[in-house]
């Protein structure tokens, strides 16, 4: 069975943590001392537009130390090593899953999340919606947050009902917990 690349990374980055977690815990080192991890031979993803990959990757207490070339790594003789056999190896997500279609269609859709003010959220709607033709539903995720607008009120539909006349249309803040419809959306859905 193959693995997509995707979820291998991911069995490699969990396996980084758990395995370099391990051998804090084991106490293999003596007190003081912090465990050295080399990853090397691997697609290291460092984010950096200066380098964008490396082939090695060295964790001091838990932390990253160091990134470069395999064969370079500044260590000494108490390290483990893993040999990433050109495995891909990528930063480790704070968040415990990831909405990738939401993702994708949010790079397709207007930028409402920065709107600074109530007025500036519908003005860049009703250019989107100048966009799409009368009919057409407009359901954007992670697309607005009251909280950056003076004052922080809720927006209702009332504030985008006469921008959106003809398109039903949902909305949802950031954390998925709130959505917002307009007068024609909640008059399809009954």
């Amino acid at each position: 069975m193959r693995l997509r690349p995707a979820y291998a990374a991911w069995i490699v980055g969990a396996a980084v943590l758990v395995t370099s977690g391990a051998a804090h815990a084991q106490g293999t080192n003596p007190p003081g001392e912090e465990v050295l991890l080399l990853l090397e031979n691997g697609l290291i993803w460092t984010h950096s537009a200066d380098r964008p990959e490396a082939t090695a990757l060295l964790i001091r207490g838990g932390r990253v130390a160091w990134v470069g070339a395999t064969g370079s790594a500044p260590v000494g003789a108490e390290v483990r090593q893993i040999d990433l056999g050109g495995r891909r190896v990528v930063p480790g997500f704070n968040d415990a899953h990831t909405h990738f279609f939401d993702g994708g269609f949010t790079l397709l859709a207007p930028d409402l999340l920065t709107s600074d003010t109530p007025e500036e959220f519908v003005r860049r709607l009703k250019e989107f919606v100048g966009t799409l033709p009368a009919g057409r539903w407009i359901d954007l995720s992670a697309a607005w947050d009251h909280e950056r607008w003076p004052g922080h009120p809720l927006p209702s539909l009332s504030l985008i009902d006469s921008v959106t006349p003809a398109n039903p249309v949902w909305i949802r803040r950031p954390d998925g917990h709130i959505g917002l419809a307009n007068s024609l959306a909640l008059e399809l859905a009954g």
